[in-house]
């Protein structure tokens, strides 16, 4: 019976064992920049888009580094000096004082953009803002209609090895040159990277 029972408490210790070695604990991600986790306000899903198997259709692409916003020194630039009505009056890309503009690129109405961004920081949007991060804004050149952020589909923010990564999908409203606006709201410098793609 001895026996018995000592064969018993050993079984158990090794269970124990086993379970403890296979539910560790998830290791928490760190911003590799400034050593800490910006804050995330949410993440959601605006509405869920039906999967494709269709390979994207690139549109633009780049990566670089956004100092933090500075209002005076963008008011100061002579590229901004006049009222700007047309992005086309602008050197693009434009990468300057937090605040940077792609390439134009065309879309036909309808067509459903999609937009990634791996960047240090979160990036929110109207209705979806997070503290200390970049914003983005989303629209059609020479834009003069109401928000256009209820073209806005889908919202995803995930938190990578790093940094974070910002997907979101939008509706083309109308045909012609679209553009997106990222301004650098955090206090850091800020790596980005994004792809602008037709979904098909």
């Amino acid at each position: 019976m001895r026996k018995l029972w000592s064969c018993a408490v050993i079984l158990g210790l090794l269970i124990v064992v086993l379970f403890s070695s296979g539910c560790s604990s998830p290791t928490q991600v760190v911003n590799t920049t400034t050593g800490t986790i910006p804050p995330i306000t949410h993440t959601t899903n605006v509405t869920a888009l039906p999967t494709s198997s269709a390979t994207p259709i690139l549109l633009v692409t780049d990566s670089f580094t956004m100092v933090p916003y500075d209002e005076n020194s963008l008011k100061s630039d002579p590229e901004w000096a006049n009222p700007v009505s047309d992005l086309n009056q602008v050197t693009l890309p434009y990468n300057k004082y937090g605040e940077y503009y792609p390439k134009l690129f065309f879309v036909n109405s309808g067509e459903t953009v999609e937009i990634v961004i791996n960047s240090d920081y979160p990036v929110g949007v109207l209705n979806h803002e997070v503290q200390n991060a970049l914003e983005l804004a989303f629209g059609p050149n020479n834009y003069t209609g109401p928000d256009f952020s209820e073209h806005l589909k889908s919202y995803n923010l995930n938190r990578i090895q790093g940094g974070f990564t910002t997907t979101l999908v939008y509706s083309a409203g109308e045909a012609g040159e679209y553009y997106f606006c990222i301004i650098n709201d955090s206090t850091q410098n800020s790596k980005c990277q994004y792809t602008v793609s037709i979904l098909k």
